[in-house]
């Protein structure tokens, strides 16, 4: 025969549910951003991003027509999905001026991708699509 669960805790039940199924929802928004990407302002390259670990991604270039020397280069780390902002943070390593820059990434309303490049002057706006 079965207990009945005392109704003292009976609470206890939907606020175990929520608990234990927040990460894994913030884990599947997180993954959102792995694949390859090509930047409109960037056509020639292609730029993947892999997981590094938990909630940490990084990217690389993985396909660039005119420069096959920037293959494998790495051009975004320490990428970390904040799920009460919905976007990601990390910082691009640049390659003109070997400086590191403060990057975002948010997903717009028709699935793509706005990487947002913190500059001396302000946030410059790079659209992303998805690639194969």
């Amino acid at each position: 025969m079965a207990e009945s669960l005392d109704p003292r805790f009976a609470w206890l039940g939907p606020v175990l549910t929520l608990a234990l199924a927040h990460p894994v929802a913030a884990t599947v928004a997180a993954d959102a951003v792995l694949g390859r990407w090509q930047g409109a302002d960037a056509p020639d390259a292609v730029v993947e991003i892999r997981a590094q670990g938990l909630n940490l991604y990084q990217g690389r270039i993985v396909a660039h027509a005119r420069e096959a020397d920037a293959i494998g280069a790495h051009v975004i780390r320490d990428l970390r999905y904040d799920a009460d902002r919905a976007r990601w943070c990390g910082a691009r390593c640049a390659s003109r001026h070997d400086r590191e820059r403060d990057v975002e990434i948010v997903r717009d309303a028709d699935g793509r991708f706005s990487l947002l490049v913190s500059t001396w002057s302000g946030q410059r706006r790079v659209r992303w699509s998805r690639v194969p």
